[in-house]
């Protein structure tokens, strides 16, 4: 990944030192964290219908690591640790059936484009983001994996 921020190729080149779960449940927290400014502006962006009652586009919006099956066909995996912002489908509505309409419009409405503007206004602020949270997951990670290391040496050292 190139980077303009100071140290954050070297902290990125550091999870690979670790377990690949481990290296990569530290960077899927950090990223979700930095995505968050994206997806609180798609929020402020998004259209609200007063009527509508909530669950609506505007508060479905939200950071996650899952895509459904279909954005899975239509966009795969490119990465192995990768997050999504965007209009998440909750129970009993069915918001992702009219997200992209609202987005990219109809031939008989205009569009409203939300999600692409938020990013355009806020990828500034995900790189430092994601390089301020990385160092303390990956402080957190080494940790946990001293811990368990340690756990499994007294395991052993009872044993033999």
């Amino acid at each position: 990944m190139a980077s303009d921020i100071l140290g954050l190729d070297d902290t990125l080149n550091a999870l690979r030192d670790f377990p690949k779960a481990i290296g990569r449940g530290a960077l899927r927290r950090a990223l979700v964290k930095a995505a968050d400014p994206v997806a609180e502006r798609a929020r402020a962006l998004a259209p609200d219908d007063p009527k509508t009652p909530a669950p609506d586009l505007k508060s479905s919006i939200m950071v996650g690591t899952v895509l459904t099956g279909r954005a899975k066909r239509v966009a795969p995996k490119e990465s192995e640790v990768e997050v999504y912002v965007g209009p998440a489908r909750q129970a009993g509505r069915s918001v992702l059936n009219y997200a992209a309409t609202v987005e990219f419009g109809t031939f008989r409405a205009p569009p409203y484009a939300y999600m692409r503007p938020a990013w355009d206004q806020t990828q500034g602020e995900v790189q430092p983001i994601l390089a301020r949270e990385l160092v303390p997951e990956i402080e957190a990670a080494a940790a946990r994996l001293t811990k368990r290391i340690n756990k499994l040496n007294s395991q052993l050292s009872r044993i033999g």
